[in-house]
């Protein structure tokens, strides 16, 4: 009777705490939400990834799962697609979307809101992660014996809105997700370690890896080292425990990723297979100086440099004051949060963290659950300890005029904050309210108002000024049609045929949200063969995970069906050849490819890619036009480059920029580079800039340095810029080569300007100014469609057609190349080739046929057998534990 009594207080006292909690919660989140409605914005980023990808996936996989229900219930049919020519230049749905939806516990909620509502939804969305994530933290704090007061409560709010909370809540919601999972992740830990049930890890590894693949990496990265270290406290030097709980955790950890293999298997295959998995980046023993500087603001408050981001309620800062006090009695705490510290200031550790990539502090999402289980855990002795707390106070002082990047309003109003919260701390209250201490309860009230300042500093013209970024609520309600994509799907209604659009001002994903095909693209897993593609192009491309069409070039906007341009009324700038004017739609100008090439269009000729490979970048586009480009040629064709002429032109600059064999040392950035030589009327103009580095000397590539964008404009007025990457900067992609269009003008050019906004040294191997006719250009694209696919039908996850060839040629479909699509050809299975380094091809005999191309989702049908393995195994140990359980009860009977 005894025992049932104290359970059911512990019930009353948990459903007691959850009340507050989400009390105290919502009015945090709707004060938050409130604060951008009163402002007119909605959560979503207008200018990052927010619009870019999140807010636009969202109305796409809500009307993906409407239509896989739809035939499910009208046509007793489970149809899932899995590929999809909107997403780029066509992709896997599945690898394409994890990183941001497939795969996500509450995405698919959003199948039952009417798409006019989809913004309410963006917005309530992130909140329900970081109130999970709460509600995982208090979880882990009552299993490891904290009491259920309302220091739990305080270190739960610190957790829930610590800066990545409060940052991701406007810019990547998805972030949230390893923020929601972690604490679950560490308590399913913890239950091994104690001998308790493997469920909850066995879950929270599922649910983390199905997920994310990308931050469930830092996720396991972290358990790891939380399960090591905790075996070590509680089992010291029993090796042999240590060895059987680690093992254990391992197994079990195993059998949660085989549950997730269903999505887990082609994410592995497709991040093994991105380009970007093989470059090099620098990692420096140690950050600059500047770097450590802002150490201070970034914990309590809203700097992130290197991705580093903290900020958290400022009297954080005196429980990790008396942790270091006394740490043996806090053990746990003073082990884990100087390990967080010792690998936030190690760039190598940001490198490992970040999955051998690039330095980035993306992983600090984990320090956040430390830091708060701290003042958890120091919650009663914040309210002694009066004269070590004054010191701790001074020396928080000393930190914020350490630095001039703290001696303003972000270093100082933290110090305040700490000084309200040691002096509600330490007054001599004993009133309660709901036998709650008021004085706690005012230690709480002074941690929400420090995350309202965080917030809003984060959101102001002071700080960050996101909400200028945010996009507006009438945005969002007209967002569905404030895009080129949905003035092409309108303008192009009667319009049957496949085609795509390009253009120079390319809204990123629009397309996947109105049916529209586009060169567009910008997810964090690409094809890799048109990351190698573009980089052999000589591409203008900002990253090689960003796509914006072809830059002009007329032969390769062909080449990949395009048959509309379109461009904003007041573009006044290059449209590529053979476009003209077709009509307006909204406030969008439309043109119509002259030469436009049907959906599957054949070659005669080939040429290897050793051949292919050799050429400069322009005799590559030439050769492209006349030529297919595949492995095992048995007859080479001799390409004419007779229409392309090098035209001879000298250097010379303004002072502030100085030219020295092959170097480019700028000192001022307002100075220009001439390139001056004596052009032709009528003909493309082309410059080519190839093996461009920027020499970092004085060390001016740091984090906050985006970039260093360079302006080219030529003496007829045709503009164009690039935002170079130098090596060194994260985001660099190992490229070095540029190609630059100007267009085809009637009056002739003679020089081309050239300006640098990062002032240095720039190396380069060669610059090449080329003009070429385009009196072949007719020819060219007429052999290409005489003998093309037709009665082409797009089905779901296929394509077929037919074809009548009078000789063996190459078909050649704008599909990027992928082993996953298998072939057919009147029945039989014939060889996929890589055509043109991105496309895909099939050599096609003489004679009439049928072609019919099948795509599956690589590791998708073994990934599905490991999942169902992965579930009998969690059923089995689930029925062996309960047996245990059995067994022991009947024992002790």
């Amino acid at each position: 009777m005894e025992q049932l009594t104290s359970k059911t207080n512990k019930e009353f006292s948990r459903k007691k705490y959850y009340l507050i909690y989400s009390g105290i919660f919502l009015f945090c989140i709707l004060s938050y939400i409130l604060y951008l409605v009163a402002n007119g914005k909605t959560n979503v980023n207008a200018t990052s990834d927010g619009m870019n990808q999140h807010f636009r996936i969202l109305f796409y996989y809500s009307r993906h799962l409407r239509q896989i229900i739809k035939n499910l219930f009208e046509n007793h049919k489970l149809i899932i697609p899995l590929w999809d020519f909107s997403i780029g230049e066509g992709s896997d749905i599945i690898r394409t979307l994890h990183g941001d939806i497939v795969g996500d516990a509450i995405a698919p909620l959003s199948v039952f809101v009417p798409e006019k509502y989809m913004y309410i939804f963006y917005m309530f969305d992130p909140a329900l992660r970081i109130y999970l994530g709460g509600v995982f933290f208090s979880e882990l704090c009552f299993y490891t014996k904290k009491k259920y007061t309302l220091g739990t409560l305080a270190g739960t709010i610190v957790y829930c809105f610590s800066f990545w909370g409060l940052k991701n809540f406007t810019l990547h919601k998805y972030f949230l997700t390893p923020f929601m999972y972690l604490p679950l992740l560490i308590l399913g830990v913890e239950k091994i370690m104690q001998n308790d049930k493997p469920f909850v890890f066995i879950i929270a590894v599922f649910l983390g890896s199905i997920s994310q693949f990308y931050f469930f990496y830092m996720e396991a990265v972290v358990s790891a080292i939380y399960g090591i270290t905790r075996a070590f406290i509680i089992y010291k030097s029993d090796l042999k425990q240590v060895a059987i709980k680690l093992l254990g955790t391992l197994a079990y950890a195993f059998v949660g990723l085989m549950m997730a293999g269903i999505i887990l298997g082609p994410m592995v295959i497709a991040y093994l297979g991105d380009r970007r998995m093989g470059l090099a980046h620098p990692v420096p023993l140690l950050y600059s100086r500047f770097f450590y500087e802002r150490l201070y603001v970034a914990f309590v408050g809203n700097d992130y440099p290197y991705d580093l981001e903290m900020g958290y309620a400022a009297p954080t800062l005196l429980a990790l004051a008396l942790i270091v006090k006394n740490p043996k009695k806090y053990k746990n705490e003073f082990i884990f949060v100087l390990m967080c510290l010792i690998f936030v200031c190690i760039p190598a550790c940001g490198f490992f963290m970040n999955g051998f990539a690039y330095v980035s502090e993306r992983w600090s999402f984990a320090i956040a659950l430390p830091i708060a289980y701290s003042l958890v855990s120091t919650w009663e002795e914040l309210q002694e300890n009066r004269n070590y707390l004054l010191l701790a106070i001074v020396g928080i002082m000393g930190l914020s005029v350490f630095s001039a990047w703290s001696r303003n309003e972000r270093g100082f109003v933290p110090v305040l904050f700490v000084v309200l919260f040691f002096i509600a701390s330490h007054l001599k209250i004993n009133k309660k309210v709901f036998n709650t201490s008021i004085k706690e309860l005012v230690m709480i009230l002074l941690i929400v108002m420090n995350i309202f300042y965080i917030g809003q500093y984060h959101l102001s013209s002071r700080g960050k000024n996101v909400l200028s970024d945010l996009l507006s609520l009438d945005g969002a309600k007209n967002f569905a049609t404030a895009s080129e994509a949905y003035a092409i799907r309108e303008y192009t209604k009667n319009d049957d045929r496949f085609f795509r659009y390009s253009g120079n001002h390319l809204t990123n994903n629009a397309s996947i949200i109105n049916n529209v095909n586009s060169t567009n693209f910008y997810w964090s897993i690409t094809n890799s063969d048109d990351q190698s593609f573009r980089m052999k192009m000589d591409l203008r491309d900002r990253f090689s995970i960003q796509i914006n069409g072809y830059d002009n070039r007329a032969e390769l906007e062909t080449l990949a069906n395009v048959k509309y341009y379109i461009t904003p009324n007041n573009y006044d700038g290059v449209i590529p050849y053979g476009f003209n004017a077709s009509g307006t739609y909204g406030n969008y100008n439309i043109y119509q490819n002259d030469y436009f090439v049907p959906f599957g269009y054949t070659y005669n000729k080939a040429i290897s890619y050793d051949n292919w490979n050799a050429l400069d970048t322009i005799e590559k586009q030439e050769a492209l036009m006349q030529v297919v480009v595949v492995d095992d040629v048995k007859d080479e064709y001799k390409v004419d480059y007779s229409q392309i002429k090098d035209i001879n032109y000298t250097l010379d600059s303004d002072e502030g920029i100085k030219i020295e064999n092959n170097r480019i040392i700028v000192t001022d950035n307002d100075a220009k580079l001439y390139i001056r030589f004596n052009g032709e009327a009528n003909v493309e103009n082309y410059l080519s800039i190839k093996g461009l580095n920027f020499v970092d000397t004085e060390n001016l590539i740091e984090d906050d340095q985006t970039a260093s964008w360079i302006d080219f404009e030529t003496s007829n007025g045709y503009s164009e810029h690039v935002q170079y990457l130098p090596y060194g900067h994260r985001y660099n992609f190992g490229k070095t080569g540029y190609m630059f269009y100007f267009g085809n003008s009637e009056e002739k050019i003679e020089y081309i300007t050239i300006s640098f906004e990062l002032e240095g040294t720039y190396t380069y191997e060669n610059i090449r100014v080329v003009q070429k006719n385009m009196n072949n250009y007719d020819t060219y694209v007429k052999e290409l469609s005489d003998y093309h696919l037709e009665n082409v039908v797009f089905g779901n996850n296929s394509v077929s057609g037919e074809i009548n060839v009078p000789e063996d040629r190459y078909l050649v479909m704008s599909i990027p190349y992928s082993n996953a699509w298998t072939a057919k050809m009147d029945g039989e299975s014939v060889e996929l080739l890589r055509a043109n380094e991105h496309y895909t091809g099939i050599l096609v005999p003489k004679g009439n046929h049928h072609i019919e191309l099948r795509y599956e989702t690589p590791g998708l049908k073994v990934g599905s057998m490991v999942s169902v393995i992965g579930f009998a195994l969690f059923g089995a140990i689930i029925y062996l534990n309960k047996k245990r359980e059995k067994n022991e009860v009947n024992n002790i009977v």
